[in-house]
């Protein structure tokens, strides 16, 4: 990855070309946000979760969560992954212009509708002083059915609203990767699709290099 040396932001993109994680604490995933992150002295986790990959980096000296569900956050902090915590409507987001080094929205802007994803996107680009990392399937992804919402314990907020393609992430001025393999061996909760699934789960994984480099080819 470049390092960056202008005072311009640096924005990745993760497009993920299935639904969600299925390997959240797999190395590619991991890796790169190290990477991405290991240097910066301040990261805001937007939409943290109660379980957010942040866990497995280390280094960061100072990093605030947040998120709408008070579960999430009661479980987050639980587990003492960030150094602050706010519980909160993540439309109303409003902070400083560059107040931290890095902002990052896992699984976040397909939760909105289109016009409150873009009012989203627009805000933590600003409040990023160096980079802004999101993660959103390639493209729309049906999530509102009772066997999905079940497996989440009936969050509303895990319903998608909206969808963000490759090009209109690059047009924002994103750099894009994709991340977990093909999308169409999985279903809209990111389970395998196909028996015997641990078979078809390391086909996926075997995919993930493609996906990586061509993101936009894998709709």
């Amino acid at each position: 990855m470049v390092q960056v040396t202008d005072p311009a932001p640096t924005k990745m993109a993760l497009a993920k070309i299935k639904s969600a994680v299925l390997f959240p604490r797999s190395n590619r995933f991991v890796d790169f946000l190290r990477d991405e992150i290991h240097d910066r002295e301040s990261v805001l986790d937007v939409g943290c979760g109660e379980s957010s990959p942040l866990q497995h980096l280390g280094g960061t000296r100072y990093s605030v969560g947040v998120d709408v569900y008070p579960p999430a956050v009661f479980e987050s902090r639980r587990k003492g992954i960030h150094t602050e915590y706010v519980c909160m409507d993540l439309r109303n987001l409003s902070l400083p212009s560059r107040s931290f080094d890095v902002v990052v929205a896992l699984d976040i802007i397909e939760h909105f509708d289109r016009p409150d994803s873009l009012i989203f996107m627009e805000r933590i680009e600003s409040i990023a002083r160096r980079k802004t990392i999101v993660f959103t399937p390639n493209g729309f992804v049906n999530t509102d059915t009772p066997e999905i919402l079940g497996r989440h314990g009936n969050n509303p907020w895990r319903i998608h609203q909206c969808g963000w393609t490759v090009e209109e992430l690059k047009a924002r001025g994103y750099k894009c990767r994709g991340i977990n393999g093909l999308k169409h061996l999985m279903d809209g909760d990111c389970q395998i699709r196909f028996h015997p699934k641990r078979l078809w789960g390391l086909i996926s994984r075997y995919t993930q290099l493609f996906a990586w480099h061509y993101p936009v080819q894998l709709h």
